[in-house]
């Protein structure tokens, strides 16, 4: 969850399983350790993404998967550090941000900063005084954070990278109603076209400002229904890579739908190694 897997630490470690083609893959994944002993098993849960637990006394091992033809492939696990502290992130039902970090019983105390920031600008700061087999919790009031990914980082003295961590904030306004409308279904070529602009608040009442309008041709138009601020601004532009049906974690807010959307920035953020069958 905060980039690495430590000794002596439980870890939650995202994966997303994908065909040859890139499509996501619903088949069960087994965990083992070097022995060969199955440590445990879980499903993914959207699009191809899930989660393993692996456990404190983890000693290395790999996933286990089976493509559509029953084939099974290994993936070795990223090899556990020696030392380190830990982050995990949680967000309430009132938005309030909870940080929670874990030392091993092999880290040398110390002073390490922690912060939070979305889209290069600091909402909080503060330090913390990490022993061996420690555990320290840090509570970020909704206020204090700004809206979309935020980005929780535990770093050293030296400004070392101990371990980050991306999650969700939602947006502490409501959605605007933004309505347009034109004079005519279809248009000649060189005809004048009206186009009437309506915005409103989340109660209906009308709201002033300013917009940029583009106007392109359809048959070029690569974009999807469903896209809006969320989706373009908050969500896709701060994540590497494809993200297929983004409008899918704003459909509800519920917790299938947060799920997915914390499995997200889990699994598609970070650099890690390709599971392709």
């Amino acid at each position: 969850e905060g980039g690495n897997i430590t000794e002596g630490l439980p870890s939650r470690v995202a994966f997303k399983i994908t065909d040859k083609g890139g499509n996501p893959l619903s088949t069960t994944v087994g965990l083992y350790g070097n022995d060969d002993v199955k440590v445990g098993e879980t499903e993914p849960v959207h699009e191809g993404m899930g989660i393993l637990e692996v456990p404190a006394d983890w000693k290395g091992g790999y996933a286990m998967v089976s493509n559509a033809s029953g084939k099974q492939m290994k993936f070795v696990l990223p090899a556990a550090r020696e030392a380190g502290c830990d982050v995990s992130a949680t967000v309430n039902e009132q938005g309030d941000l909870t940080i929670k970090a874990m030392s091993n019983g092999k880290f040398v105390p110390q002073t390490l900063g922690v912060s939070v920031t979305c889209r290069g600008m600091a909402c909080y700061f503060d330090t913390l005084q990490m022993s061996a087999s420690d555990i320290k919790v840090k509570k970020v009031p909704y206020k204090q954070l700004r809206d979309g990914i935020q980005q929780v980082t535990v770093f050293s003295a030296r400004g070392e990278v101990m371990s980050e961590r991306l999650i969700w904030i939602e947006p502490h306004r409501a959605p605007v109603n933004f309505v347009v409308a034109q004079n005519a279904e279809t248009y000649q070529p060189f005809s004048p076209i009206v186009l009437d602009f309506t915005l409103k608040d989340a109660q209906g009442k009308p709201l002033q400002g300013e917009f940029s309008l583009t106007v392109r041709d359809i048959e070029g138009e690569l974009g999807i229904d469903g896209t809006d601020m969320n989706t373009e601004l908050l969500l896709c532009s701060d994540l590497k890579g494809y993200i297929h049906q983004p409008e899918y974690y704003f459909e509800a807010k519920d917790e299938t739908h947060r799920r997915a959307l914390d499995l997200l920035l889990m699994s598609i953020s970070r650099k890690c190694r390709g599971w392709n069958l």
